[in-house]
């Protein structure tokens, strides 16, 4: 029954508000974020029946176009970076930022 409803003195620095955990939880996942390179696969489906050796051009086109993989062809196409990392986007565009104390934090890398 203790275990169930602890003393209030005893145990109040071990309880963590619930902004607390979500703080806690959101630095710990963007942590992981910024130790990880984004990749996207992207599944395309040969023919709607899922039979091998069957392709179906007007579907695969369909899938293609939805899913932006057209726009990105395009973006690269024009020259354009299609993915920077935070740095080197918060270099190439820090004569938006008005901070001096960011602009010299970063380093195009």
């Amino acid at each position: 029954v203790k275990a169930m409803f602890p003393s209030v003195g005893t145990t109040s620095s071990k309880i963590k508000p619930v902004a607390g955990q979500f703080r806690e939880n959101l630095n710990d996942l963007l942590r992981l974020c910024d130790s990880t390179e984004a990749r996207f696969i992207r599944c395309i489906k040969a023919n709607q029946k899922a039979a091998p050796l069957l392709f179906d051009a007007i579907p695969v086109n369909e899938q293609l176009t939805f899913s932006g993989v057209y726009e990105s062809v395009d973006i690269r196409k024009g020259g354009y970076p299609f993915r920077l990392r935070h740095k080197q986007f918060a270099y190439r565009f820090m004569c938006i930022n008005q901070g001096e104390n960011f602009r010299k934090s970063y380093k195009y890398t």
